[in-house]
């Protein structure tokens, strides 16, 4: 407890600079957040934009967007820094048997899984229907 007292104190006082790891965790919170808005906005608002096509205007829609969004170097940079941050900060972890550690990897296995497996297997191959 006292450690945690002097190093806040410390804070005040003059800040210290901030780990390899520490900056690669502030990373893969903004690309976590990044990503989550972009899912935000297609749930909350293209659905119900979408709920009030008809089925060849909702074809012509999707047929637009896809074509665009597959291959946005947005959505590709946002996936790929939400799995590169937490890998760095795994890789830059000083205690690996640290809550921490678990914590962040256990994230990055299941954002590769989503990203990798889903994203890929099923998702994908629909969206190559949808444009056929």
């Amino acid at each position: 407890m006292s450690a945690r007292v002097s190093r806040r104190a410390n804070y005040l006082t003059r800040p210290e600079q901030m780990t390899f790891e520490e900056w690669a965790l502030v990373g893969s919170v903004a690309f976590t957040g990044l990503f989550s808005g972009l899912h935000g906005m297609l749930n909350l608002i293209l659905h119900r934009v979408m709920r009030a096509m008809d089925g060849p205007e909702f074809a012509r829609f999707l047929n637009r967007f896809l074509g665009d969004a597959r291959v946005s170097p947005i959505n590709y940079g946002v996936v790929i820094g939400t799995v590169l941050a937490p890998a760095l900060a795994l890789v830059g972890a000083e205690d690996a048997s640290s809550v921490r550690f678990a914590l962040v990897a256990s994230g990055l296995a299941l954002t590769f899984a989503g990203n990798a497996l889903v994203s890929n297997r099923i998702a994908e191959p629909n969206y190559d229907r949808m444009l056929a």
